[in-house]
Parts: C-alpha cells; structure tokens; sequence
C-alpha cells in the first residue's frame, strides 16, 4: 500500500487537513501549513532547517509536536497494515433492505409471497431488517397495503428478525408548496415498527392535503415512527430546498442527489455544486443557532468525520439491498429501477440471477483502483453505485467529472464541520434526538428543567480552557475514580474529549440559569441493565452546601426517572477529599452503598473509594 499522506486543501481562505485514512480533520494557520508541506516526510532537523527563515524553531518543534501527538494517539497517519485490508472488507453477509413497487392487483399475492422469501430467505445473519413500499403521489389502495404489512410482519415474527416497514410515497402531492420546492420532486417516506401500522394506516385514512398536513401526520405517529420528507433535484437550482422544508417544521429532510444523478444522467454534477453548497451552508447556519435537525447527505457526512469512522463502502446495491418492481423484475436497489442493464431477474419468472449479484459483492472504495488512490475514499466511500451505472456506463467504474465535484463538496463540508465543531455545536444531538420517537436525549432532559436552578448541557470544545483548569491536580473522585481521570491534563486533551466522545458515556456541563458553568457530570449506563454510574464534581465547594444547587440537582434526578432513559438506579464513587459531595449526594437523597477498601492510590497511601446509590422513582 503507498504511504500514508495527509490531505490539504483551501476553502474560502482558510486551510484544512483531512488524514484519508481516520477522516480525522482540522483546520490549519501558516506554520502549520508550511510544516504540513514537509511533513512527515522529512524528519524534524530537516524541517527545522527548511523553514528556519519563515518561523522561529521553538514555534516549529511545537506544530511538529503537536502533530506527532495526533500520530501516536493513531488520530492521524495510522493505515491499517496490509494484511488488515481484507478482513477491512469482510462484510457481514446478508439481505436487510427490501424496496418494493405497487404490485398489479392481480398478482398482489403472488408477488407478496416472492417478495417476503426473497428478503427473509436471503436475510442469512442479519437481523434488523427494512421493507419499503413505493406508491405513487397518494395512497388509495390501503386495503392491500394492511395485506402486504400484514404478511410481512407475521412473517418476521416466524423468522426472529426486527422488521421495520416503510411507505414512501412518490412525488407526494403537496398543495402550497414555495417557489423553492416547487421544480422538484417530493417524495415522503414514513418508518415505523411493524406492529405500529395499523395505527399508521388510520391515521393516513384521515390525512388532509398540502405541505404542512405530513407535519401535522408526523406529530400523530405512534411510538417508534419517523417521517422524512425527501427531495430529489430536477435542475440545479434547488439551494433553497433545505430553508423551505425545515420552515414547514420538518426535523428528517434529506435533498436526495444520489438519485437526482441516477434518474437524469444529463445533469452536470460541477452545476449542481452551488446547490449543495447553498444547502450545506444553511445547515451549518441553523446548527449554530442550536436548531439541531437531521439533514441529509450532510449529517452522515459529518457523522464519518466527527466519530473518525471511514465509510469504505458507502452503497451496499445489490449485496445488502435489493428492489422489485411491480412486475417481480430484481434490481441491485430503487436508484437501480428501471435501468435494465442492472436487471438480476425476475421473482416471477426463473428468479434472481446469483451469478449477475456476485458481481455488485465486491464494489466501494477499496476493490475500486481508481478510489484507492483519492483522498476522500473513506468519506465517499466509492459513491452511488447507480449514478456510475447511469452516467458514465458502469457501476464498477467512477464517473470522473461525478468524482470531482463529489470531492469540492466534501472539502467544503469539512470547512463546515471544523466551524460548527469550533462553535461547540453538539453533534450527538443531531443524530440521537431525531428520526424515530426514541428514548430521550439529554438535551431533552434539560429543556425538561429550564425552569430550575440548575441545568445541564453538553460538553462542547469552546469548554477546553476552563475544564483543563478545573482538571489540572484536582484530588476529586470525579478526576480520580475515572479511568480517563490524570492528575494532570491540558487543553488539547480536553478538545478531544468534547469532539470525540466515548460512545457510550455523556459528559454534562452543570450550569446556572444565567449560563456560568458550575460543575460537570458524567454517566454511563453499567453492564448490569437498568443501573448507571455517575461521577459528579462542583467547582466551588460552596456550592455543596448551597439550598439552590440542591433542588436543582434533585429536579434532575427526577426529570432522569421521568423520562425513558432506562436508568433507574445511579451509583457515584467519593474519594478522601469529598466529604462535601457526600454531603451533597445524601442531601439529594443518596443513600451508602458500601466501601471499596485501599481502592485509590495517592500521595504514597492506599485510600477507600465510598459508594452512594439512589434508586430513581
């Protein structure tokens, strides 16, 4: 494999790095950019003699130090070894998505039958699986539908899967729709678990026409329901898309370009550029403000770069998605649709063509030459299979002039990544407090106690200054009894904390009502289901002791057990210096839990680590 390089690149001014491998990025001043230039290539005498006329030494061995501190926390040039690629691309095998067309009425069973064997058939290992009907504009035919949902369910509950069904409707007909939706083509698609439709499907039976009325279905739908409005440009001049939806109260919207490209070919994807652009700026615009909603493709895109997880496949047509027309015909998946030289068979007639289906096993970035050698493989991801299929001929071939424009609207979303990220903008938010009525966010949970003295919010980047302050030497159980908890820390250490987080721990920032940070607040759910650990620590011990600090963290408490989180007992460790914090547990109703005897090693001595539980009613 060729050595590993890091990606520079110019937006607006500003520079950027991107590591292709870990999608880690940052934004970069002059000296780095000079250094980045030699980097890591040359070794640190020849950069300092390189550069020694531009920059002082001391500023260059700090740039080159930070740089190998993001290398040996593997955030940057960390490849994996040659003989890691292949089991990088072993995939778990196995159908999960299923896209089905309207069926004519005379087939509707036996088609039905062939769809359901296809998809629990050929479903092997996979154990969350998805089916979506596809209906033009309106829903007239819902007896059948409870039919087909019907069937499908009954035939999950046989097999042991989770099913979830979908029903898109296609270009939805929507009266009053602005200037800005108006040239477009408007799809609504509505998920919900299988045994929610019927409460689904009376709730459509009564639905009034226009935009607004899908928002006024989406606040009727049952527990485990989501509804995204879907619009797929027909010319470039969709910039305003974005505004217009979120406007009619929308939280799911995705601008589906993928599919613009596969249904007309004759797009020039550099002209569709601005539109994206337009999109991805408002988007951007509205997080800052804290308006957190779900935009597609660009919340997925910003999911890759926050949690550095590279997207080496990012179109699974054909090897875990299928999609069957009305006439049982088998594509690789719906952008598929219609191009006959994607056809795998017909269900119907001689079924699905295995051998046609092995050749879309092995597509995505790392089995395609011309994506091993770009910089934006992991975040692409090879692209939509369909759109290469479509515009340049060949699914296993990129479309170049598509490749090009693919990577100026990545580089302009990482511009946009690194300024929401700066902003402290919470990217948690954006993907578990949205979609389908799930448990709720701690976000939730805050609005919940607004009108109380104390809230919480999530830690954010801007928080680093004053958390390496609060952290430096500080003997408290919350620094101490954690595994992540030094005595010792800086500001870089603490950024990364906020901008990387475990992914299965929330840290909190405890705040007044005027906003001053106050404290924090960690919790992770245990192994043991229903029981949490937390650490808590106020910066100023007074603060223990204060009345108003108390009701609010009880308020908390009760706002926890409220809601459905699953937590319903929460354990917190004390150390030698915290006889203010037992106080204030005990306070809030905190009852001992037991001692761990020698458990703390400081200042020479073994110390007990105290326990206090509470049992959230």
């Amino acid at each position: 494999m060729p050595a590993p390089t890091l990606h520079q690149f110019e937006v607006e001014g500003r520079y950027y790095v991107v590591d292709p491998e870990t999608c880690f990025c940052f934004e970069c001043d002059g000296i780095s950019r000079d250094v980045l230039r030699h980097y890591p290539g040359e070794p640190l005498n020849r950069i300092l003699y390189l550069l020694k006329d531009a920059h002082p030494e001391h500023e260059l061995r700090e740039v080159v130090g930070e740089l190998e501190w993001l290398r040996s926390s593997k955030s940057i040039l960390n490849p994996p070894k040659h003989q890691e690629y292949q089991k990088l691309y072993e995939l778990e095998r196995g159908l999960d998505s299923l896209t089905l067309c309207w069926p004519p009425r005379a087939d509707a069973e036996r088609w039905r039958r062939a769809a359901i064997a296809a998809l629990f058939g050929r479903s092997g290992k996979q154990q969350a699986l998805r089916a979506e009907f596809m209906a033009l504009e309106t829903l007239e035919r819902t007896a059948e539908l409870e039919a087909h949902l019907r069937d499908f369910a009954e035939a999950a509950r046989v097999a042991g899967k989770d099913l979830t069904l979908a029903l898109r409707l296609s270009g939805a007909a929507m009266k009053g729709l602005p200037a800005a939706l108006a040239p477009h083509w408007l799809d609504v698609v509505i998920d919900a678990p299988a045994e929610a439709w019927p409460e689904v499907i009376a709730a459509l039976r009564k639905l009034p026409d226009g935009l607004g009325a899908w928002k006024k279905f989406e606040d009727r739908l049952p527990e485990g329901g989501a509804l995204t409005v879907v619009c797929r440009p027909l010319n470039p001049h969709y910039g305003g898309a974005a505004k217009a939806l979120r406007d009619a109260g929308y939280n799911r919207i995705r601008i589906d370009i993928d599919a613009a490209f596969a249904r007309q070919p004759g797009l020039n994807p550099a002209a569709m550029q601005d539109g994206y652009i337009e999109n991805a700026r408002y988007y951007a615009e509205r997080l800052l403000k804290r308006d957190y909603f779900q935009l597609e493709p660009f919340a997925s895109l910003f999911r890759r770069i926050h949690e550095g997880a590279p997207e080496r496949r990012y179109d699974p047509a054909g090897f875990r998605t299928l999609a069957l027309d009305a006439d049982g015909g088998v594509y690789p998946s719906r952008d598929f649709l219609g191009i006959d030289t994607a056809r795998l068979g017909n269900l119907l007639e001689g079924g699905i063509d295995d051998e046609r289906m092995r050749a879309f096993e092995d597509t995505g970035s790392l089995t395609t030459a011309a994506c091993l050698g770009c910089w934006a493989m992991n975040l692409c991801g090879g692209g939509p299979a369909a759109v290469h299929e479509a515009m340049g001929g060949s699914f296993r071939t990129p479309y170049l002039p598509w490749c090009e424009a693919q990577r100026g609207n990545i580089e302009a979303s990482i511009a946009a990544f690194n300024a929401l990220s700066s902003a402290g903008v919470n990217f948690a938010q954006i993907y578990a407090g949205l979609g389908a009525k799930k448990k709720p966010s701690w976000m939730t949970i805050a609005r919940a106690v607004l009108d109380k003295p104390l809230l919480v919010r999530p830690l954010a980047e801007a928080d680093a200054p004053l958390l390496a302050r609060w952290e430096n030497w500080n003997e408290s159980a919350y620094f101490l009894c954690h595994e992540a908890g030094v005595l010792l820390t800086n500001q870089y250490d603490r950024e990364m904390d906020a901008v990387h987080p475990l992914p299965f721990e929330q840290e909190l920032v405890v705040i007044d009502a005027k906003g001053d940070a106050l404290g924090l607040l960690r919790l992770r759910p245990d192994a043991i289901a229903g029981l949490a650990t937390a650490w808590v620590f106020l910066h100023n011990p007074l603060h223990y002791a204060a009345g108003s600090v108390r009701r609010g963290f009880k308020a908390l408490l009760r706002e926890i057990a409220k809601q459905d989180t699953g937590i319903r007992r929460v354990r917190v460790p004390t150390g030698p210096k915290d006889e203010a914090l037992r106080g204030f547990l005990a306070a809030a109703g905190f009852e001992p839990l037991g001692s761990q005897r020698e458990a703390l090693y400081l200042h020479g001595a073994y110390h007990p680590v105290e326990w206090l539980g509470l049992t959230l009613e």
